[in-house]
């Protein structure tokens, strides 16, 4: 697929794209801090000022016939849908390099899809997209299962990288990177199981079959342990076990 990108882990090219170019955009230049996006936490300003990404793709869409094509077209529709939120989108090209230097970069469509018919069961259309985080991440995914006690992450990337912390514990427990010195203090909550999203600030549990969500649980101050790059980090969990699942990033 060196000519086309996956989102989301979707393939376009099922759905005849082609990617013929792509163009970074002079706006690019527009600063969004943590701020902005609504991410402080008790007065702590987290990452300082990042510039979003954004880049326009400019592509084709091809099709055996009028109905296929359309198909096509309402199914990428709902695949780039930006009211899904932040993706992960991987370049075709990327498929060409080895596997350690593979990298995406969580975005959203910034704007419509607006086709044009420029031939039989074939059209033209530009993809805007917008990378508010501002860096790029390996493709695949890093894990570290049932950690406890006190134990070693190693990051990789050049800035720090925003894991997913997961927990079976239902009892309270303090989450910490002592090489950051970001501490996250949850008390018992009625949840089976705990996942504590660093990237979005989210607390939440399932019990049976009702999600909770368990921010009003977390104490006040606590600030949400992310990954050093390039460094091995020391973690401790005050009691039970915890996950964790990240991308290395990348400035």
């Amino acid at each position: 697929m060196a000519d086309a990108f996956t989102f989301n882990g979707t393939d376009v090219s099922a759905y005849g794209v082609t990617l013929v170019s792509r163009t970074v955009q002079a706006m690019a230049d527009v600063s969004a801090s943590w701020e902005q996006r609504g991410i402080c936490q008790g007065g702590v300003h987290f990452g300082g000022q990042r510039t979003p990404k954004r880049w326009t793709d400019s592509c084709f869409m091809s099709a055996k016939d009028d109905d296929t094509l359309r198909g096509y077209l309402d199914s990428l529709r709902t695949l780039l849908d930006p009211r899904g939120g932040d993706k992960l989108y991987v370049h075709g090209a990327e498929g060409d390099l080895v596997a350690g230097l593979r990298r995406g970069q969580y975005c959203r469509l910034n704007g419509p899809i607006n086709a044009t018919l420029v031939g039989f069961w074939c059209y033209q259309f530009e993809l805007n997209w917008i990378n508010v985080r501002g860096t790029e991440v390996d493709s695949s995914e890093n894990t570290a299962a049932n950690q406890s006690g006190t134990f070693s992450v190693v990051a990789g990337g050049n800035t720090y990288a925003h894991p997913t912390f997961t927990s079976t514990r239902i009892g309270g427990f303090t989450l910490t990177n002592n090489t950051t010195g970001e501490s996250l203090t949850i008390s018992a909550v009625p949840a089976s199981d705990i996942t504590i999203n660093v990237w979005n600030r989210t607390i939440t549990g399932t019990s049976g079959e009702t999600t909770i969500n368990l921010v009003g649980y977390m104490y006040p101050g606590g600030r949400f342990p992310r990954l050093q790059g390039a460094t091995t980090n020391s973690f401790t969990i005050s009691a039970g076990t915890v996950s964790l699942a990240w991308r290395n990033e990348w400035l």
